[in-house]
């Protein structure tokens, strides 16, 4: 890894450090122009998704989390087991926008005071 996209990764970590959520660091990121949604942002496969496609599937898994009441505000606390396909990617930056917390996140990392409920999901 050069050290370019080494400051770039410590950058990112104190943004999210700081209450940023990854979602929307990404989704700034890459959102400045039609020719920046229109690049590859994962390829899955034989499956290739823009950053634009990628960024729906986040909003549509995000509406229905939260339709599951799988959110922050009720204290969910979720976890994803999978591969690293697209899906997996989608569920994970989907959740992160509508806030429970998993394993992976900080906030998950932290001992709950009680056991809340929690869903897993998987390929």
């Amino acid at each position: 890894m050069n050290e370019q996209t080494m400051s770039a990764m410590t950058a990112t970590r104190q943004r999210i450090r700081q209450g940023q959520r990854a979602w929307k660091y990404i989704r700034d990121a890459n959102s400045a122009s039609v020719a920046d949604l229109a690049k590859v942002a994962i390829e899955d496969g034989a499956t290739s998704y823009t950053y634009g496609i990628m960024f729906r599937e986040w909003d549509r898994y995000a509406s229905v989390f939260s339709a599951l009441g799988m959110t922050g505000q009720r204290q969910a606390r979720v976890g994803i087991l999978g591969s690293t396909c697209a899906e997996v990617i989608f569920s994970f930056y989907g959740l992160n926008m509508v806030g429970p917390t998993s394993p992976s996140t900080p906030s998950g990392r932290r001992q709950s005071p009680r056991p809340a409920p929690y869903a897993a999901w998987s390929r």
